[in-house]
């Protein structure tokens, strides 16, 4: 008789094979999609990583450094920031591209469909590259699960976007590059002793980037040795050098970064070293080997005879120079005799012997930028140069920075055909409009052409009150070329022509004419370089406690409101609140670096010393700056008649003193002055 089916005992066994069956599959069905999972999410930190690399190209590519050791450029960078700037295209493109915060989520983990908007990289150079790393949250970085990952970033948000409060603890087997030098902060670290790593913290300021150099310092370090033994320090390492590692308790977000206790330290910024020039001074004797030494006598005495030949640098000269008498106040007699000349060396112009004097070559340059730079050499007493980028500044209440600039007759500068501007300073690698980089000589006029508002909008357009993003600022159209089709500040400044101003909210206007006091010609218009302004946003917690140095990384950082540019490309534009700060020189009573500590604070009587003895200010009148809110988009940061740095609307009428970078090759006139406010320098324009 033929089987139609399964016994009972059949089918408990067919039942009980296919369950070890799916016990078996089923765990390794799902474990190979987490893993395919895991495979796309470190597809897409590649991706992301090559898109980070053309950013850093882009943005850091002339900070290369040389060496093995790492220089870390920035730190802490968001991804945002990458499909900000069309690096990085956007996984979801309904997603809300203004909040970048827990909820957004324009970049998803494919493992979970998490946000990676808020998820951080790092910028950083060695052997004359850029290099970017992608930081992984902790359990990622611990388990590795993208191979060899050895940094991590701990900041941790609710949904809601408002940061954790309890324990935050980490497991630092996973080390992450870099060190800090750090200013006080509330945190409490009960750490304990195991591995050789150093741990360090700071914070978030709710979710607003910090910049890079921003420096902190922890406080109240408790520990363990690995012999139980207890200890209690101060500072990154205990008292008797043995690193640390453990968990944090704080009441916001921080980002916590662990350091090997082998590896290198990174360097405070301090300033820039400079290079040696190369004249030689009188009385200096000629190796036979090395060449004879040619050029200005720089102030020193001394006398002999030497005589020698040969070459230096693949150049080759010859001459005499003998006498006896002054050059510039120094006395030396002698006689110099050779062939051969040095690099950096004069002309080896001679001189009548017996004359008694000694002729100095004249520059072959006698840019603007030589005449600054020889008035530094000659006496620095008027200078600064700590900035972070170590920019060469003026600084006091009366500098001898005074040029005369929009003249209507440049073959004959005087008081009435000029006006008298101030030289802010040189600055370092400004990018121009073709993308080359440049020192410039940035410059502001001395008085005020009078109140504009920085911006206005119609009562339906944010409540009337204007908005603070520069690029397309109505102050911004009345200063720069190319708005004459407008017809309100259309170019009236820039063109010297009258006609009507924005002066408060509504778009509310007022008659305004500028043919006196507007750019005279296109000898003074083409006088200005079209540069890359930054318009980096600053967050208002952080302003009203703001340095100088906060101002100057926020001026230049990637933050703004709601997605505005941080990039400017044009002419004209306003000083920063960093020049602002940086141009005072303090007083007997209170340092120039105290000052730079405290410019949020320069109203107050502590300060006046500062605010007084900065050329910059002006008691009689408000200013408007560059200085961009990024907490609100009708505010910005403007100079105060107190000496304040102070929040202010965009359709506020505030004092408005035009500001530019002038072109690399303008050179001085031969007869120019001493930039004293009586003998400004002249410019040979025409």
């Amino acid at each position: 008789m033929n089987k139609k089916g399964f016994t009972l005992v059949e089918l408990l066994a067919v039942i009980v094979i296919m369950g070890i069956i799916m016990t078996i599959a089923v765990p390794s069905v799902f474990k190979i999609s987490s893993n395919m999972k895991v495979r796309y999410f470190c597809e897409k930190v590649s991706d992301i990583e090559k898109a980070a690399l053309q950013y850093a190209q882009d943005n850091y590519g002339d900070q290369v450094q040389e060496g093995e050791e790492e220089t870390i450029l920035k730190d802490n960078l968001p991804l945002y920031k990458l499909i900000d700037g069309s690096y990085l295209n956007k996984d979801n493109e309904s997603c809300d591209i203004t909040k970048f915060d827990s909820t957004s989520d324009c970049i998803k983990d494919p493992r979970d469909n998490r946000s990676m908007d808020r998820d951080k990289f790092q910028v950083y150079t060695k052997n004359k590259r850029i290099y970017v790393r992608y930081l992984y949250n902790p359990d990622d970085a611990n388990n590795r699960v993208c191979g060899n990952d050895t940094i991590y970033n701990l900041n941790k948000y609710n949904p809601d976007g408002s940061p954790i409060t309890g324990d935050i603890k980490f497991d630092v087997n996973a080390l992450v590059d870099g060190s800090y030098e750090y200013s006080n902060l509330p945190f409490t670290f009960d750490l304990y002793f195991d591995d050789e790593l150093v741990a360090s913290a700071q914070t978030d300021y709710d979710r607003e980037n910090i910049p890079y150099g921003t420096k902190y310092r922890i406080t109240n370090i408790k520990g363990r040795n690995r012999d139980g033994t207890k200890y209690e320090c101060d500072g990154k390492a205990s008292p008797n050098g043995n690193p640390l590692r453990g968990f944090v308790t704080s009441s916001t977000s921080i980002y916590v970064v662990c350091k090997s206790a082998g590896a290198a330290t990174e360097t405070p910024d301090n300033g820039n070293t400079g290079g040696t020039g190369g004249s030689t001074s009188g009385g200096t004797t000629t190796n036979p080997d090395t060449g004879g030494s040619s050029g200005s006598d720089s102030g020193n005495t001394g006398s002999g005879s030497n005589t020698g030949s040969g070459s230096d640098s693949g150049n080759t000269g010859s001459g005499s120079n003998t006498g006896s008498g002054s050059d510039s106040g120094n006395t030396g007699s002698g006689s110099n005799t050779g062939s051969g000349s040095s690099s950096g060396s004069g002309s080896g112009s001679t001189t009548t012997p017996g004359s008694g004097t000694t002729t100095t070559p004249s520059n072959p340059t006698n840019t603007l930028i030589d005449k600054i730079n020889a008035a530094y050499t000659k006496d620095s007493s008027d200078f600064a140069t700590d900035d972070p980028d170590g920019n060469l500044r003026y600084v006091g209440a009366s500098p001898n920075n005074y040029v005369f600039f929009n003249c209507s007759n440049y073959s004959n500068q005087t008081a009435a055909n000029c006006e008298k501007w101030r030289i802010i300073g040189v600055f370092k690698n400004i990018t121009k409009l073709d993308g080359t980089k440049k020192d410039l000589v940035k410059i502001i006029r001395d008085d005020t052409i009078g109140g504009y508002s920085y911006d206005s909008s119609e009562s339906n357009q944010n409540n009337g009150l204007g908005y603070n993003d520069w690029s397309s600022a109505d102050l911004m159209k009345l200063l720069n070329k190319g708005y004459t089709s407008l017809s309100v500040n259309n170019s009236l400044y820039y063109n010297a022509s009258k006609g009507n101003c924005y002066n408060n909210s509504n778009n509310a206007t007022t008659s305004c004419d500028f043919t006196t006091t507007g750019l005279k010609n296109a000898a003074t218009r083409n006088a200005f370089e079209t540069v890359v302004w930054n318009i980096g946003g600053m967050p208002y917690n952080v302003a009203n406690k703001a340095t100088a140095k906060n101002w100057y990384l926020y001026e230049r950082a990637y933050s703004s409101y709601s997605g505005n540019p941080t990039t400017w490309k044009g002419q004209i534009a306003l000083m920063y609140p960093s020049d602002f700060g940086y141009s005072t020189k303090g007083s007997s009573t209170i340092l120039r670096s105290v000052c730079l500590e405290n410019e949020y604070a320069w109203s107050s009587d502590n300060y006046k010393d500062c605010r007084l003895n900065s050329y910059l200010f002006k008691s009689s009148y408000n200013q408007s700056s560059l200085g961009i809110s990024s907490s609100w988009n009708s505010y910005f940061y403007g100079i105060g008649y107190g000496g304040a740095v102070g929040l202010g609307m965009a359709k506020n009428a505030d004092s408005v003193r035009p500001t530019g970078y002038l072109r690399a090759d303008i050179k001085v006139k031969t007869t120019t002055g001493d930039g004293s406010s009586t003998n400004p320098y002249r410019l040979n324009l025409s």
